[in-house]
């Protein structure tokens, strides 16, 4: 039998999953940044565990995602900026290993012992931001800010108040983006493994509690995430009447879909209605340095470098370029941008992708990750990366651990889910038989099962 996921596992889980949370980096004492650090520890620890779960086809295929990533690096122009090049190839290898680490054993999980996981998770930031809100526990939160970042301390609350009416909560975050992040990161994760019959208004019940403690315009991505998993990983539960079953089911769940689509916009349009007035009337900094301006910087990059972009953290390469930009937009807030880096006011890491690889490279890496993915057992790449895209509308940091815990997330939950609907269509002796660990000969057919 192939042996479960222990309590030191989950654990470690949770661990990465805080880590993932905070954002918290250390600086090595060569000055190198260590993103996420606790998240690195739990991912490194997870996979020195479980190294005997490694397949020789992930790999195979990890080793190629990185060699196309190198080649990209030589590939991109002017090789005064190789060395930041190389440290941005150094971090995405980093985040995506350790990101593989944390499917590896989530993968192994049954869908019920995952969803506690991050039912908890999500619990745990409601009822913080709950406390910090409305109690003495904000001091405590505040303090230990100060104490974890050194920099990137979020210093707009006069701007919170007057778009959301309050001050929006930060849960021993550097900025409150990053805890209306993590809170629609657990949801989803808990929504898609749970098994819960009603946890369609469960989970718009959290995120009406939500909405009333955090304000942050990411909790209406959470509508639209649970539209896609159901169309693309629910609909592939079995039906018990066979075909004209699962079309029935089908209708249902666009129809649903559909629904939390309409009510996201809703929501979006009614409880954020003076930040979506905003936003129309161009005189919304927050959404155009978070949205529009990348997509305009990645357009202009495709149109200059289309066959290897900038490079991977090349944003200082075209930092003249954006700024013009960024001042001939209707959207251009002067005094967000006075003393940022490039790379901090490019906070979009779908965009990032194509700005840093232009198309060539960016479509080469999308099929080679996609590769990955495959090797990896997910039955939707399409799920993985839609999930991937709509996360990357609400941060940066192409390179960080977040953005592939994102999507090897996604893969994790599209892999159980798939392997509790393959048990379904099978009979009890052929459930026992499936536990089995696999044999050598039975090779790629068995990838689903594995996990």
């Amino acid at each position: 039998m192939t042996r479960q996921p222990d309590i030191l596992d989950s654990t470690l889980l949770v661990g990465f999953l805080l880590g993932i949370y905070l954002s918290w980096n250390i600086e090595l004492s060569a000055g190198v940044p260590v993103p996420a650090a606790p998240a690195a520890l739990a991912g490194g620890l997870l996979l020195l565990r479980h190294i005997d779960w490694i397949e020789g086809r992930h790999v195979t295929a990890l080793l190629a995602v990185m060699l196309c990533y190198l080649l990209s690096v030589f590939s991109a122009p002017d090789f005064a900026y190789l060395t930041e090049r190389l440290k941005g190839f150094v971090q995405v290898g980093y985040s995506i290993v350790i990101g593989y680490g944390f499917f590896l054993v989530a993968a192994r999980y049954e869908r019920q012992r995952l969803a506690r996981i991050f039912l908890v998770l999500s619990l745990f930031i409601l009822v913080g931001t709950a406390l910090e809100n409305y109690t003495a526990f904000k001091a405590v939160s505040d303090n230990a800010r100060e104490y974890l970042y050194s920099f990137g301390v979020y210093g707009s609350d006069t701007r919170d108040e007057l778009l959301y009416g309050m001050v929006r909560p930060k849960l021993f975050t550097s900025e409150p983006s990053y805890v209306t992040f993590g809170f629609a990161l657990f949801l989803f994760g808990w929504y898609g493994f749970s098994t819960a019959r009603y946890k369609i208004p469960a989970a718009l019940a959290m995120l009406a509690v939500a909405y009333f403690l955090m304000r942050g315009p990411t909790l209406l991505l959470v509508p639209l995430l649970i539209a896609i998993y159901e169309l693309l990983i629910g609909i592939r539960k079995p039906g018990a009447g066979g075909m004209a079953s699962d079309s029935k089911r089908l209708a249902v769940m666009s129809l649903v879909s559909l629904l939390l689509v309409a009510a996201g916009i809703w929501a979006g349009s009614t409880l954020y209605a003076e930040r979506l007035q905003a936003i129309l009337g161009g005189s919304d900094p927050s959404f155009f340095y978070r949205a529009i301006g990348p997509a305009l910087v990645a357009f202009d990059t495709i149109a200059r470098y289309p066959l290897a972009g900038v490079g991977i953290t090349g944003e200082d390469f075209i930092g003249d370029r954006v700024v013009a930009i960024y001042m001939t937009s209707p959207g251009f807030t002067p005094e967000w941008f006075a003393g940022e880096k490039t790379a901090h006011i490019l906070t979009n890491y779908f965009w990032s992708h194509w700005i840093y690889f232009g198309l060539g490279w960016g479509l080469v890496l999308a099929a080679v990750l996609s590769y990955f993915l495959k090797t990896l057992g997910t039955p939707s790449i399409l799920f993985c990366w839609s999930v991937w895209a709509i996360f990357g509308q609400s941060m940066g940091a192409y390179v960080s651990p977040r953005a592939w815990t994102v999507l090897f997330l996604a893969c994790a939950l599209a892999v159980v889910n798939e392997r509790q609907a393959a048990r379904a269509k099978t009979g009890p002796l052929d459930r026992g038989l499936s536990s089995a660990r696999p044999t050598p000969v039975q090779g790629a057919t068995h990838a689903r099962a594995a996990f």
